[in-house]
């Protein structure tokens, strides 16, 4: 299945993501393995224990309820217990209250720095303190204004997202008790899929956003200072806006990210195998000759 899914990016995919795509493929096969061998490992141990297959087929039933469904649950839940994430509506309150209580005065000497980095910035050249060039000030005005909030919602983000790195901590913490937490962790990096990959895109994303809005500020600010809202951008303006050219991150980075998931789902797989071989070598010793 993987190699058919890794096959199947590599015919719809760019020519120079074929290395990437293989190396995800081979980094999905080899969890996948190690997990199979863990299970496996795990099957022969029982299996060498119990007196009858009966007995070996319920405790190995018993033990994948609680590996697949009981443990994956507990450590979601053990992780929003201890690391609650805020409701949306409270973060956005939060954030709100954040831009206000941090916003500099008006007529500051903060706000009046912030002022010209904007403008210096809008010209391309710098701009003395006591110089005030025309420009539109609703422009202006809204440009400082998405300076500081850019500044005030990069903090909210940044501390929400270090409770979801929190969380996943937790649930990493709990999958010594089951394999099957960690073979989603290192599956859903290598396919693009975890919070790390989320946190790529978002990022770029939002550069994306910052950009645009400045580029249509700017070009507001120095070409409509007579016009206030009623200034409209030329046709030309808007060929000068970068399209949103999304790369996602290198498969090493989704490595790095779960390596410590790999290496426990093979610490699962040797200690398994370990174990089954060395109960099945204790059996060989005590049956009768």
């Amino acid at each position: 299945m993987i190699a058919v899914a890794t096959t199947a990016a590599l015919i719809g995919g760019e020519g120079d993501n074929s290395l990437d795509t293989i190396v995800r493929g081979t980094g999905l096969f080899a969890g996948f393995a190690a997990y199979a061998c863990a299970c496996a490992g795990i099957a022969l141990l029982v299996s060498a224990m119990a007196r009858t297959a009966t007995s070996a087929l319920l405790v190995l039933l018993t033990l994948w309820a609680i590996s697949i469904a009981v443990v994956p649950r507990i450590a979601a839940s053990a992780g929003d217990l201890l690391h609650p994430t805020p409701d949306s509506g409270g973060f956005w309150t939060n954030a709100s209250e954040n831009l206000r209580t941090t916003r500099p005065k008006r007529g500051s000497e903060a706000l009046r720095e912030v002022e010209q980095q904007v403008i210096s910035r809008a010209l391309g050249r710098d701009v003395a303190p006591n110089e005030v060039p025309k420009l539109n000030r609703v422009a202006l005005g809204q440009e400082i204004s998405e300076v500081l909030g850019a500044q005030v919602y990069a903090r909210a983000y940044q501390a929400l997202y270090e409770i979801y790195d929190r969380q996943r901590e937790t649930r990493r913490a709990l999958s010594v008790l089951s394999p099957a937490i960690a073979l989603s962790h290192w599956s859903s990096a290598l396919a693009g899929a975890d919070l790390d990959a989320h946190r790529h895109f978002a990022d770029a994303a939002e550069q994306q956003r910052l950009t645009l809005i400045r580029k249509i500020n700017e070009d507001m600010m120095v070409n409509g200072a007579d016009r206030a809202y009623d200034y409209l951008a030329s046709a030309d303006f808007w060929r000068t806006v970068p399209d949103f050219a999304y790369r996602p991150p290198a498969a090493t980075r989704a490595m790095r990210s779960a390596l410590s998931d790999l290496l426990l789902l093979l610490a699962w797989s040797v200690l398994a195998v370990g174990m089954a071989r060395s109960e099945e070598h204790t059996s060989e010793l005590q049956s009768p000759i």
